[in-house]
């Protein structure tokens, strides 16, 4: 390439042909003259005519000129006259162009992608091979890598975003490792990176060293570039706790966090200060429980990608619960009270709301609990009735009143009495739990050997008695039992709510069951056995959810808090088939679960050079612009020269610049 200031020329051998203008006057000097109009009288016009010798005319110097400029242009445009052209690497041979495309490439992934546009326009200049290396892996498997002409190299460029996971550098160095292989001789490396480590270990320093191993390298990183992920949100009391992680960085930083509804609507947004040299922020999100609840999506502003958007389901809910005691004076009595354990049970993640049935559905209601109530009047059960069948929960733990005396709102008919040690229905000793039914929303809690039952109500043996056992006793009792009725559910502890028949509510097993049944309530199906959630929506590189991708598989729900984000099992929604629409029953897949803190990328090799990613300017190619200039020049001249032979003339006063330019 020639390069004269700011302009280089792709094809400077095309310039020879300038020298050749001069010949180019002398070849277009003559134009022919134009036809002479006179008018023709039939003999005057013999008397007046007279003998004259014709002579060629001048072309005018301004036409001449014109042409020159048009046959100049020309020559510059096949040039291919580039402004601010790359400048190359000063390298010869094999070019191998590393990507870090994982989700610390988005925020600045423009920049990223015109920087390698140009590095591979300058390969092609140069007629260097390059081969293409991306360091997020991919469904399947990926094709090997080889030296490609610059031209099919652009074309793979063109096709790359980033993914919504983290970069495998112990992959790319494997595909790297089979590519030495094949180039003994070595290659130059230009490894555009993140700057970040993505393991637990340093996992870029192998990495590094092999490429500087291969040739020269050169490792182009935004300089500052902070990146930043929101870590898992923490539901303490009536307000979220919000952390927002980030490599440290020498400047202080000023952000924000949007909390989005599920019409993407923003309701909330909290600003955090993050000091020079600082890792981490934190925010507390305070709003009212029903504008909360609708809270489904928390994202950096300015957007950030993958890992600065976090979705919230349904165990971020508060959702309301009710409680209802036969007496409400001494229903929180420390120990002895029916509430007392509840209230410090479900206090973390629910709203708690006392009082009366009637009361208590005045308003709305996820889950209404009854501590050994009964429910005498019939308006109150009708009530309770119609309330459950629109798609409340109804939980009600037993006790004297309820064993003297049942009801329609139960999910099993119960015998008269109680089963106790030393009763009508003797044990030699108190009952241990007995493992969860795979079809109880309790499967996968492990019930302590420390647990036991002292009394209960038993149920009467029916058909279906197994099928609506959720809990048993280590003899095959039924614990805790439950019916669908329309589209809520009834649930019944065969024990009282506090200590007095069971140390269960002593344990943390009772807390665990509590907030499966207030997730239950909501659809959540996090505690329905293995179920496969299928992928609904899935976000993309830059954080915006959309169609999962083709190699998008499911996930069990028993193991969805423990998978990580992969090609695999992309960050997004996730729930049963047919749920896309239906948003109490989706889960949250979050990339940001399981990510470590993000810190700075080891030193690179001694041998290594550093440069600021994007710190050109954006070359220009001229060519298509001096064709284009040529091109209308050309109009000019033809229309010029058709008015100098006469055989086009403008309808003008001959006053006008036509008629002077062409000596009229």
């Amino acid at each position: 390439m020639l390069t004269l200031g700011p302009i280089g020329f792709a094809a400077p051998w095309l310039l020879l042909a300038l020298p050749a203008l001069p010949v180019l006057w002398w070849l277009l000097r003559v134009t022919p003259p134009a036809p002479k109009r006179q008018i023709f009288p039939a003999t005057r016009i013999l008397r007046d005519l007279r003998p004259m010798e014709a002579t060629p005319a001048r072309t005018p110097w301004w036409l001449l000129l014109l042409r020159l400029l048009v046959a100049g242009l020309i020559i510059l445009g096949l040039a291919r006259p580039i402004w601010q052209p790359t400048a190359g690497t000063g390298q010869s041979g094999p070019l191998l162009l590393v990507l870090d495309d994982g989700w610390a490439a988005a925020p600045d992934w423009a920049r990223r992608m015109a920087h390698a546009q140009r590095i591979l326009e300058a390969a092609k200049r140069e007629a260097r091979p390059v081969a293409l290396l991306t360091t997020s892996p991919l469904q399947g498997e990926a094709d090997p890598l080889t030296f490609l002409p610059a031209e099919e190299a652009a074309a793979r460029l063109a096709v790359v975003r980033p993914k919504p996971w983290a970069p495998d550098r112990a992959a790319a160095l494997s595909a790297l490792n089979a590519l030495r292989a094949g180039n003994p001789s070595g290659f130059e490396s230009l490894f555009l990176t993140d700057g970040l480590e993505h393991g637990v270990s340093e996992d870029a320093a192998p990495f590094l060293a092999a490429l500087a191993a291969a040739g020269p390298l050169t490792l182009l990183q935004a300089p500052a570039e902070p990146r930043r992920v929101i870590a898992p949100p923490v539901l303490e009391g009536d307000r979220l706790r919000i952390k927002l992680l980030q490599a440290p960085v020498a400047l202080p930083g000023q952000v924000a966090i949007l909390a989005r509804g599920g019409d993407g609507a923003s309701l909330a947004r909290v600003e955090l200060a993050l000091p020079a040299g600082a890792g981490s922020a934190e925010a507390a999100l305070q709003l009212p429980s029903e504008i909360r609840n609708q809270v489904v999506r928390l994202e950096l502003e300015p957007e950030a990608g993958a890992a600065g958007v976090f979705l919230l389901d349904e165990s971020f809910r508060r959702r309301p619960v009710g409680l209802s005691a036969a007496e409400d004076t001494g229903a929180d009595a420390p120990l002895i009270g029916p509430l007392f354990y509840l209230l410090r049970a479900l206090d973390p993640f629910a709203e708690l709301r006392r009082g009366t049935p009637e009361a208590l559905l005045a308003r709305r209601l996820s889950v209404l609990i009854l501590a050994d109530r009964e429910l005498a009047d019939p308006k109150e059960r009708e009530a309770l009735d119609a309330w459950v069948r629109q798609g409340g929960t109804l939980i009600r733990f037993a006790g004297p009143r309820l064993a003297a005396k049942q009801d329609s709102l139960l999910p099993v008919p119960l015998r008269a009495g109680e089963r106790q040690l030393g009763g009508m229905l003797t044990w030699e000793k108190p009952q241990t739990l007995a493992p969860f039914p795979d079809h109880s929303p309790f499967a996968g809690l492990t019930p302590p050997a420390e647990v036991t039952v002292e009394r209960q109500v038993l149920a009467e043996p029916s058909p279906r008695l197994a099928e609506r056992s959720w809990a048993r006793l280590a003899d095959g009792t039924p614990l805790v039992t439950a019916e669908t009725r329309g589209a809520g559910r009834i649930v019944l502890f065969h024990v009282t709510a506090q200590a007095e028949w069971s140390n269960l509510p002593l344990s943390g097993l009772f807390v665990d069951m509590l907030r499966r049944l207030v997730s239950l309530s909501a659809g959540v199906v996090a505690g329905e056995a293995d179920q496969p959630l299928a992928p609904l929506e899935t976000l993309d590189g830059f954080g915006r959810l959309g169609a999962p991708p083709a190699g998008a598989a499911a996930v069990s729900a028993r193991t969805l808090d423990e998978t990580r984000a992969s090609p695999r099992h992309p960050p997004g929604w996730y729930g049963p088939a047919g749920a896309a629409g239906e948003a109490a029953y989706r889960r949250a897949l979050n990339l940001s679960t399981h990510l470590p803190a993000p810190r700075l990328m080891a030193a690179p090799p001694a041998s290594a050079r550093m440069e600021a990613l994007g710190g050109e300017a954006a070359e220009r190619d001229l060519g298509p612009w001096l064709l284009a200039a040529a091109f209308a020049l050309f109009l000019v001249e033809l229309i010029a020269a058709l008015g100098l032979r006469g055989l086009w003339r403008p309808r003008c006063p001959r006053f006008c610049c036509w008629h002077w330019c062409l000596g009229r």
